[in-house]
């Protein structure tokens, strides 16, 4: 059985009650995939009890801030959780893969050193895979 736990479904205003866009996708095996990752996702998948180390993957649909910026604290997160390797975004060409893969530049020193497991590479590491995003539209109309 898969299990979809909703991990937040907020807007980018503030709002303590809800956190922004993000939904874990859980398989059998533990191991799971996260779609968007809005404001506190990370914490939320946390709380919901997902093994950050059992992530195998991040969709984002789109670029608003709601669906992506908490990409950085679950990167850098699953990484100190003893991540190893790098954590697999896939992202629409543009601004959203651009996000994705430079997230982290702005953690450029070397306090990484002192947060991972002895066996951990020296920083947490994103790769990115785009895609060319459809411009096609499916419209739901009601029967008549």
């Amino acid at each position: 059985m898969t299990d979809l736990v909703i991990l937040g479904s907020g807007t980018p205003n503030p709002d303590s009650g809800r956190a922004g866009a993000a939904v874990a996708i859980v398989a059998d095996s533990g191991r799971w995939v996260m779609i968007d990752v809005g404001r506190a996702a990370t914490q939320r998948a946390i709380d919901a009890g997902l093994r950050l180390t059992d992530l195998v993957a991040v969709y984002i649909t789109h670029h608003h801030s709601d669906h992506l910026s908490d990409l950085p604290t679950l990167a850098i997160t699953r990484w100190v959780a003893g991540a190893i390797d790098p954590l697999p975004v896939i992202a629409p060409q543009g601004a959203s893969s651009r996000f994705a893969a430079r997230c982290l530049d702005a953690f450029e020193d070397d306090c990484f050193h002192a947060q991972a497991d002895a066996g951990a590479p020296s920083r947490p590491a994103i790769l990115v895979h785009d895609f060319v995003a459809s411009t096609d539209m499916v419209s739901c109309t009601r029967p008549s």
